[in-house]
């Protein structure tokens, strides 16, 4: 929604936007922040999972093109393990 939202409003983007979500006690989805960059930590195991040349894919992103292109990803899982104090986010 936010990005079909920027567009509709003539606001066009091209890079990174990572949304932060907190979900609530009725498992629904809030978010606390938008960033133009990747999310710190998600980005770690995910990215062990690209196959393609992430400068090829940002170039085409800035040249428009980035629909001309196909990214490949490793199939097995990854999983990113963060440890935080008792209580956090609360």
């Amino acid at each position: 929604p936010t990005v079909k939202g920027m567009a509709a409003e003539g606001n066009t983007y091209t890079g990174f936007l990572y949304a932060g979500l907190m979900i609530d006690k009725q498992g629904n989805p809030k978010v606390i922040e938008f960033n133009c960059r990747f999310g710190d930590p998600e980005t770690q195991p995910i990215m062990l999972r690209m196959k393609s040349d992430l400068v090829e894919l940002c170039l085409a992103a800035c040249e428009g093109k980035l629909d001309e292109k196909t990214s490949e990803w490793d199939e097995r899982a990854s999983l990113g393990v963060v440890m935080a104090a008792g209580g956090y986010p609360g």
